[in-house]
């Protein structure tokens, strides 16, 4: 250390030097308190600074510090408290740590003032590096959140594209959906060609049924008639499958269809959340029955599955009523496929009447060849090819003669049989509970 020279001349020497701060700090030690003889409080409420020395250049001045300043940045408060030994600090729920020796705060006014800025430079240091870290949360959640959205928003365009293009059955009988992310109607390799319903074969029993099931296409309906309706199997209703025969329903039980006959086909499928099925007039075909279109409503599965419906339960209405259809999940296979269940209730048909049909006729000499027409109701009309006339030789004894063909306006007649005449025969449907009844009256239609 050298010496002073002050402005007016005098010199300081060290050894002066020496005896003026220890004469200064003596003067300090009469004034101040040791930290232990403060009040020492237990909160921050009330408390608003803390007083800290801030360097400037070289230079030391004691400001006070804000106790908002040193809050956390998650918000937590910080506690300060005075020991034996140390001016400690803690977040409200963390550990407390040491902030300052009191034996420090007995030096020199610069080495306190530089211990003090070290250990703040450390916390505020930790408190940065707290900032920076939730910083980063902070950014990183509001990313994953607007990456989510962004997904959210395109699942959500895409479901409305799919919903604004419902699929439907091309010309070719395909089923076509809409593909989102082409923008484009896909042909699939489901095909839905519209079949009116109808028996494709009559069997007199199951073992019948079962031995020709070769000559019987899947998919197609038949019907058992033992020619009783005491037969417990008479009116059992089945499927062809792959494999065999699904039986479906009874029918034997039911009012049968008078006149003309419903007929189905598939009207639109369409995807939906639930699945529905309704029925929409088609107006008639060229016999004048009915025609319905059964319109579907399909719940949506995997992609490659379709929905195997079986029929429920078919009820009869009563005339002049609407057709009603109505399906029921009924679950799924343990591949996966979706099951359902068809119930139709059918209007009862307005009676008929026979058209076209024609009757075996009384003749009353054997036919030639120049018996080619008839009188009936005052009309001229011509005999069927396989229309039968009968020749009465005897009571109860006749002949009955077949038209095998017309050439060149030439009747050809051969005798079919001769045989004693039948009793009344009733004709009857799949139904045996119809109360329309034909009755064959000794060999003519009635």
């Amino acid at each position: 250390m050298e010496s002073i020279i002050l402005s007016s001349g005098t010199e300081v020497t060290p050894e002066d030097i020496q005896k003026i701060a220890s004469a200064v700090n003596d003067l300090l030690l009469t004034t101040s308190k040791d930290p232990g003889q403060y009040e020492e409080a237990d909160s921050l409420q009330g408390i608003s600074s803390l007083p800290v020395f801030r360097q400037s250049g070289s230079a030391y001045d004691l400001v006070r510090v804000a106790i908002s300043l040193l809050r956390g940045v998650d918000g937590k408060q910080i506690v300060l408290q005075v020991t034996a030994d140390y001016i400690q600090w803690r977040y409200e729920d963390g550990m407390w740590q040491n902030l300052i020796p009191l034996a420090d705060l007995k030096r020199p006014a610069t080495e306190a003032a530089a211990d003090v800025r070290e250990r703040m430079d450390a916390i505020v240091s930790e408190v940065n590096a707290l900032k920076t870290q939730f910083e980063n949360d902070v950014r990183h959640a509001l990313e994953r959140a607007d990456a989510a959205t962004e997904k959210a928003n395109t699942a959500a365009e895409n479901a409305k594209s799919v919903s604004d293009h419902p699929g439907y059955i091309g010309d070719d009988f395909h089923v076509y959906t809409w593909d989102y992310a082409t923008g484009t109607y896909i042909k699939t390799d489901r095909i839905l060609k519209p079949e009116a319903f109808t028996i494709y074969r009559v069997y007199k029993s199951i073992s019948a049924m079962e031995a020709d099931k070769s000559n019987v296409p899947e998919g197609k309906f038949v019907i058992i008639n033992t020619g009783s309706v005491e037969e417990e199997d008479t009116g059992k209703l089945y499927l062809r499958t792959s494999t065999g025969y699904d039986y479906i329903v009874d029918v034997s039980g039911m009012r049968g269809f008078t006149g003309k006959t419903p007929q189905f086909s598939i009207g639109t499928i369409t995807a939906g959340t639930y699945p529905s099925v309704s029925l929409s007039d088609g107006g008639t075909d060229a016999s004048g029955n009915p025609v319905y279109r059964m319109n579907f409503v399909l719940q949506r599965g995997p992609r490659g599955f379709s929905p195997k419906i079986s029929i429920g339960k078919v009820t009869t209405g009563l005339p002049g009523t609407a057709a009603q259809a109505t399906i029921t999940e009924k679950g799924e296979t343990e591949e996966g496929v979706p099951l359902a269940e068809l119930d139709l209730t059918i209007p009862q048909g307005q009676d008929g009447s026979v058209v076209g049909v024609y009757k075996t006729r009384e003749i009353d000499h054997v036919p030639g060849v120049n018996d080619v027409t008839y009188e009936e109701g005052g009309e001229t009309k011509s005999y069927p090819i396989g229309g039968e006339v009968y020749l009465r030789e005897s009571p109860g004894d006749v002949t009955f003669y077949k038209l095998h063909d017309i050439v060149e306006g030439k009747a050809i007649w051969e005798e079919s049989s001769g045989a004693a005449l039948p009793g009344n025969v009733y004709l009857t449907g799949a139904n045996y509970y119809n109360e329309s009844v034909t009755i064959i009256d000794k060999g003519i239609l009635s």
